[in-house]
């Protein structure tokens, strides 16, 4: 053919001998020729030439499939953008769910993109949400309102609740109707919540009272709850019981009682607000959440009676699940000499609402308690309500800042503006990130994908920890605090502190050391028994998501690179998933590993076909059977480990020293391979069976034929 021909002009032109193999390359790979170099290959400068076995380039668009030959090897796929790019990811993990039994929220903290009017109104929405939490979260953790005012707390509370009465419309089976995600507040009542300043107060110097944050999550204890729904062990169904009050109200309902008895004129001061639990919604048993009486209202009615205690509280009980109580959600500031009633449109008085009442205390604690049990990214969030804004077509770290201000990110992001400069994501950012000598810090994991069709993917068993240039601060949002990427680190003055190590990196023995040194014995096992099956996971569940979007090619494979973080409670977070990850001796650490990812990738996609092909050729040759040789890349397990013995000088090609022969068959069984050959640090952690890629739609063009008939007048 042409295409042969073409080739054997070059070799006779750059004297390269017959059969030896060539590679072309672009970009600042010298790993890569260094790699190939060694193993006898010859290079092709010419990176347009059609004449190449492998080639190694820096974007998937300097490929031209359509020109490639099945033989020859490239290290795209096409359509990969379903997840290196930030807005091909969030979009494709939002289909996790159906790929496995994962659920994104658990490894990959929401994300909006700032769109159109309606992924802005979710990202509102959603922001609305983070802060009433936020708000509540610091009324526990400082138990009372240091930086929170009252009126900003009960506003908060309103939101949560309603939240709660979404996330059990969504769980409950048997919810009647739908409930909003956010209440009908005024605007005066948002800008409250909005503006306040709690945000950019910091925590308490001795951590304060922690027991909003839910339990660890673990993914070796999930179970299905009794809806069906895969939830965890640390999960509970609220215990209210139908037509009963908690303990908080029945202490309510005796000092109301007993205070309309002396006749105090400022019941309604002295008690405030109850909120009487209900384990359902009207029509089931109970009220809605967000809906609230006050116990002061009713004592006058109860002391009128004569009525005993616990008997009151069972009619107030009676009375509040039986209906009577208005179902609107509002804020009540009662006045109980006069039986008032008032919604918050007006700030709520703090005496009256909020500082007097242990029992609003106790409303604020029940409810963070149950929604850190039904939200998975309730520790995450935090309590400064920081969301981190990224350009959508932008990469390193360009154009990324932290926000807690609401304003802020719509004066940023452009998107009250007609025409917007650039298109961004809005992600939820992991306040409670783990701090390593005062600096946060991220984990680049390298992904290899050698197959989409088996979904075949190798985890490398080492990676690196990246940390910021500047100390770690939910006060301070700057991006050398808060961003660890190199190309943005490196620009700060404080990038060349020993403070962390040389190059802010450390490699993965030494970060085990430390979890070790501060974690004790949970944190030596912590990398074996939680950190790194939770990252794999991420990364399966990912790929997963777009096995039918990616195009799927024999003889293609890709490096990933994976960035985690892990939280405090050393929870894993993934970030996004680059193409091409930077392979530059930066710094002492990528130094010694990229040289090492770049090596042990090329056994598995050259050597490992190579030597099976041999192998199962020499096999052959011995039973006197015809050869068998997988086309694809690291071609599987056709071969038996023994037949590794029949392969002799077949192994070897032109140029190939005996040296690489040994690194060939390698007699070692090696990361869940069972051939026995040697891939280096690449683990196989996943090789799903083959599927049948999802039909093109056949009905985007259809053509009717055939002309149209009008009915004639005086026709029936």
């Amino acid at each position: 053919t042409s295409e042969d021909m073409s080739r054997r002009i070059w070799r006779h032109k750059n004297r390269v001998p017959p059969g030896a193999k060539i590679f072309t390359m672009s970009g600042s790979y010298q790993d890569v020729r260094d790699s190939l170099t060694r193993r006898g290959w010859y290079e092709n400068c010419d990176v347009a030439s059609s004449c190449f076995d492998l080639k190694w380039c820096l974007k998937a668009a300097d490929i031209h499939e359509t020109a490639l030959v099945s033989h020859q090897i490239v290290n795209h796929f096409s359509k990969a953008a379903a997840i290196t790019t930030k807005c091909g990811l969030g979009r494709s993990l939002g289909n996790c769910s159906w790929f496995g039994n994962s659920d994104s929220l658990e490894f990959f903290p929401r994300s909006h993109e700032l769109f159109d009017a309606d992924t802005i109104a979710d990202w509102e929405a959603d922001f609305k949400w983070s802060a009433a939490a936020a708000v509540l979260k610091r009324v526990v953790l400082e138990g009372g309102f240091k930086s929170v005012g009252a009126d900003v707390a009960e506003v908060a509370r309103i939101v949560c609740n309603t939240r709660l009465c979404y996330i059990r419309d969504m769980i409950e089976e048997d919810y009647p109707g739908h409930s909003p995600a956010l209440p009908e507040l005024t605007a005066h009542q948002w800008a409250a919540l909005l503006d306040s300043g709690c945000y950019t107060q910091p925590l308490p110097e001795d951590g304060g009272d922690q027991s909003w944050r839910a339990p660890p999550r673990r993914r070796d204890q999930e179970r299905e709850d009794e809806h069906g729904l895969r939830g965890w062990t640390t999960y509970q169904q609220p215990q209210a019981e139908v037509g009963g009050l908690g303990a908080a109200q029945e202490g309510e309902v005796d000092a109301a009682m007993a205070a309309a008895a002396a006749g105090d004129g400022n019941t309604g001061s002295a008690i405030s607000i109850a909120i009487l639990e209900g384990a359902g919604c009207d029509g089931h048993g109970g009220v809605v959440t967000g809906e609230i009486v006050t116990v002061a209202a009713l004592a006058p009615a109860v002391t009128a009676t004569s009525e005993s205690a616990p008997v009151a509280r069972d009619r107030i009980a009676s009375t509040t699940h039986g209906g009577s109580v208005p179902a609107k959600a509002t804020v009540a500031a009662t006045d109980a000499s006069h039986g008032a009633r008032a919604a918050l449109d007006a700030p709520v008085d703090a005496e009256t609402a909020c500082v007097a009442s242990a029992a609003f205390m106790a409303e604020v604690r029940g409810l963070v308690s149950e929604l850190a049990t039904r939200v998975p990214q309730w520790n995450m969030d935090g309590c400064h309500n920081v969301w981190i804004v990224k350009p959508a077509g932008k990469s390193r770290g360009r154009g990324i800042q932290c926000f807690n201000d609401y304003r802020d990110i719509v004066k940023y992001t452009q998107i009250r503006e007609a025409v917007a400069e650039d298109r961004y994501i809005v992600q939820k950012y992991i306040e409670t990130a783990l701090i390593v000598r005062r600096r946060k810090f991220d984990i680049r994991q390298w992904v290899l994908v050698t197959d989409w069709n088996p979904l075949t993917i190798y985890f490398y068993d080492t990676c690196y920890v990246r940390f910021c240039a500047s100390d770690y601060s939910l006060e301070d949002l700057s991006v050398y605090s808060h961003l660890s990427n190199n190309s943005i680190a490196k620009h700060s003055d404080e990038f060349k502190s020993k403070d962390v190590s040389d190059g802010n990196m450390w490699d993965l023995p030494t970060f085990r050391r430390h979890l070790a040194d501060t974690r004790g014995a949970e944190g030596d096992a912590a990398w074996d028994a939680r950190i790194k099956p939770a990252m794999i996971n991420a990364v399966v569940s990912s790929l997963k998501c777009a096995v039918d979007m990616i195009e799927h090619r024999k003889n293609s494979f890709d490096v990933y690179g994976y960035d985690f973080v892990l939280d405090d409670d050393l929870q894993v977070w993934l970030l996004e998933i680059n193409a091409s990850p930077s392979m530059e001796h930066s710094t002492p650490i990528t130094a010694q590993l990229c040289a090492q990812v770049i090596d042990d990738t090329i056994k598995v996609v050259v050597d490992v076909p190579e030597c099976l092909k041999a192998v199962n050729a020499a096999a052959a040759t011995a039973t006197g059977v015809g050869a068998h040789a997988d086309a694809g890349v690291d071609a599987g397990a056709h071969a038996e480990a023994g037949g590794a013995a029949a392969l002799g000088a077949e192994a070897r090609g032109p140029g190939r020293s005996s040296a690489h022969a040994h690194v060939v068959v390698n007699a070692r069984k090696r990361h869940g391979s069972d051939d026995g050959l040697d891939r280096g640090g690449w683990e196989l952690v996943c090789k799903d069976a083959s599927f049948v890629p999802n039909p093109a739609y056949c009905g985007l063009e259809l053509t009717v034929f055939g002309q149209g008939q009008s009915q004639g007048q005086g026709q029936g």
